[in-house]
């Protein structure tokens, strides 16, 4: 009876002794859990403990950021804003201010392009332009004869070809202003220089003509990096017609 009560009571102590032993193998010698992360035997957590000291990780491995797109050349460092060779094109008004061609024709519409190229990035460049501009005018009366004093034969497209030098200011990365003179040739195969006052004739012609002049613009690089877009007017005094032309419009650029 006696054997039978003390394998009773061992069998007790074995049942309460188990959840016990599976606790302190969960916590470790010295050590216990608290919210989820482990303490060591001085009582820091092991998240606390950096990286490299942890004998059962692999230290984390810092990737050098690298900008720029990866080409078919590796990674290739882009610029926010290209600068270089670049094509253009303009589209817009030109009417005249002052002079005979004034009285005789309102302007018309002004087309053309042009290429350049930037000599110092954010400070100058050199440009070349053709620019044609068609112009109704009135100077033709009922019986096809010319009016007296005009300086057209007719409706006519003029040309320009203007060399500019544009002296740029930068208010921020992608934002300039600019200004400049510039000077070219004007080709008008309508011009003369007047009919005469009895005959009515045309009296020595000078379709080839000169000018001089300037432009003020300002110009936005857009996040296409190559193209930019931009507004200018610009002044010109043909020199033979002796008439002030004045053309305002939008441009976009292609810089390569």
């Amino acid at each position: 009876m006696k054997d039978r009560i003390n394998l009773v009571v061992l069998l007790v102590v074995l049942l309460l002794a188990s959840p016990l032993a599976a606790r302190a193998q969960e916590t470790g010698a010295g050590g216990d859990k608290t919210d989820g992360a482990t303490l060591g035997a001085g009582g820091i957590k092991d998240a606390d403990v950096p990286s490299a000291d942890r004998p059962h990780q692999q230290p984390v491995r810092k990737v050098k950021s690298i900008r720029g797109v990866e080409t078919y050349w590796g990674n290739e460092d882009l610029k926010d804003v290209v600068k270089g060779f670049y094509l253009n094109t303009r589209a817009g008004y030109m009417g005249f201010a002052v002079g005979d061609l004034k009285k005789e024709t309102k302007g018309g519409f002004a087309f053309g392009g042009g290429f350049g190229y930037d000599v110092i990035d954010q400070y100058l460049a050199l440009e070349i332009d053709a620019i044609g501009t068609a112009c109704q005018s009135s100077v033709l009366l009922p019986d096809r004869q010319i009016k007296e004093g005009s300086v057209v034969k007719g409706d006519f497209t003029a040309l320009r070809v203007p060399l500019a030098v544009h002296i740029r200011y930068f208010t921020t990365k992608r934002l300039e202003l600019y200004v400049a003179p510039l000077a070219g040739l004007w080709y008008n195969a309508q011009a003369i220089k007047k009919t005469t006052e009895d005959t009515n004739e045309v009296k020595a012609a000078h379709q080839l003509d000169g000018f001089a002049g300037g432009r003020l613009g300002i110009e936005y690089y857009t996040g296409l990096r190559h193209f930019s877009l931009g507004l200018d007017v610009e002044f010109d005094y043909i020199f033979s017609a002796k008439a002030l032309a004045v053309a305002v419009g939008p441009m976009m650029k292609y810089t390569f």
